[in-house]
């Protein structure tokens, strides 16, 4: 089922919206392909076409500059002097290292001494761009490409502070390599707008645990009285982080003071989320 608005390109598969559309023909010289095909990864109609609309100005415009790239070589036929042409800049060809190399160099310059949830999230932050759009040269990427990481995170459910995170990784990760190798930055993924209001209206307050649940908790693991309810029981008497909770050690649980209580501090074996804990 085909779209007929003019800034929409637009079909459906199993419900999903992809969009396609031809290649003028007298640029398929600078296409591998005669047409440009690819899911929104929305099922989303409203989305759906103000994704296209982006892709589509962004598709004329660079369809543009071929055009008088070409227009130049055929003036300077005429002309002594090589022409240019000053209006319209000539689309850079892409370069630089595709996403996935850029991904070992970061990793190999950031990684050391971090936790592994470091290179997890940056590895789950390219999977999903190129999961969107391809792993391209870090320096191909175009605004609209992460816009429609973006738009797609957040038709997933995933919340702001979550997505405002992915894209904030990518972004260091393609400035950090484009220093590195000495390429030109890329602005695609700096300032990129999650909500047209930054306002995180997604975040809403978690009511607390109310207090005959904790009750009810305590007295079932008493009961129970085995090493994962006491690290139950603890957390639910202290507040701790789970993993606060089981990286303590015997000198950590003060007993014998004028107030019992246990002490949260960074061990080899497990460091401290913040330095607030």
């Amino acid at each position: 089922m085909w779209e007929t608005n003019e800034a929409s390109y637009l079909f459906q598969k199993r419900g999903v919206y992809y969009y396609s559309r031809r290649v003028p023909k007298d640029l398929w010289s600078s296409f591998r392909r005669d047409r440009v095909v690819f899911s929104l990864r929305t099922k989303a109609r409203s989305k759906a076409l103000k994704i296209a609309s982006r892709v589509s100005l962004k598709l004329e415009d660079q369809w543009q500059g071929l055009r008088w790239q070409h227009c130049d070589q055929v003036l300077e036929r005429f002309t002594s002097v090589p022409f240019t042409t000053p209006a319209i800049p000539a689309v850079a060809s892409p370069s630089g290292p595709l996403l996935t190399k850029a991904a070992e160099i970061y990793l190999a310059g950031k990684a050391s001494n971090r936790p592994k949830t470091f290179s997890q999230a940056v590895n789950r932050a390219v999977a999903n761009l190129i999961d969107e759009v391809g792993d391209l040269p870090i320096t191909s990427y175009t605004r609209v490409q992460v816009n429609a990481l973006r738009d797609r995170l957040k038709s997933s459910g995933l919340a702001t502070a979550s997505i405002r995170r992915q894209l904030s990784t990518l972004s260091a990760l393609v400035n950090y390599v484009s220093k590195e190798l000495g390429l030109a930055p890329n602005p695609a993924f700096s300032g990129v707008i999650i909500h047209e209001v930054e306002v995180d209206g997604d975040t809403h307050k978690r009511p607390s645990v109310p207090t005959e649940i904790i009750a009810a908790v305590q007295q079932r693991c008493l009961e129970m009285d085995d090493e994962a309810r006491w690290a139950v029981a603890l957390v639910s008497d202290t507040g701790l982080r789970l993993s606060e909770a089981l990286g303590l050690v015997k000198e950590d649980v003060i007993l014998d003071g004028p107030v019992p209580h246990v002490v949260v501090r960074s061990h080899p074996w497990r460091r401290l989320k913040t330095s607030a804990s």
